[in-house]
């Protein structure tokens, strides 16, 4: 960790910045996007990410556990970046638990489409999940490579 009496140098500060504004600008560009293709009894449908992103937190009310507990991959990303500006490796952990959630999506083969518990097949995940998932990895590599520069920092000043 790094501490309070210590001053961040600015190319520290800039590049935490940077890190924090690549990974929400790409994750604000998936809300927009198709997030998936599912096929429900009335034929196929597309899921935007927004709707995803909104209905994802209270899915367990319609019996979604499940998708519950993929979507808090967004809040997991939420705290490793607070975490983050407070300079604090345990980011890591938030980080890489985000990611994790988020992944295990791809090996999903159906999604609660309705709060009666009816289920509908995906067919495809499409871009929005894509760049949700973009936007995680941006998170995580940024975290990783920013400790990593500041352990050589720390190391040539001493």
């Amino acid at each position: 960790m790094i501490t309070k009496k210590e001053p961040l140098p600015k190319k520290f500060r800039n590049l935490r910045n940077i890190i924090v504004i690549f990974c929400l600008i790409t994750f604000a560009i998936s809300l927009p996007q198709i997030a998936l293709k599912v096929n429900d009894y009335n034929g196929p449908a597309e899921m935007h990410s927004f709707e995803l992103f909104l209905v994802g937190g209270i899915a367990f009310l319609g019996g979604g556990i499940i998708e519950t507990v993929i979507w808090l991959a967004n809040p997991l990303s939420l705290i490793a970046i607070i975490v983050f500006f407070k300079s604090d490796e345990i980011c890591k952990v938030f980080s890489i638990s985000a990611l994790i959630l988020s992944l295990i999506y791809i090996y999903w083969k159906k999604i609660l489409a309705a709060e009666n518990g009816r289920m509908a097949d995906i067919e495809e995940l499409c871009f929005g999940y894509w760049l949700w998932i973009t936007s995680i990895l941006i998170l995580n590599i940024g975290i990783f490579y920013y400790f990593l520069l500041y352990k050589k920092h720390k190391k040539h000043a001493a």
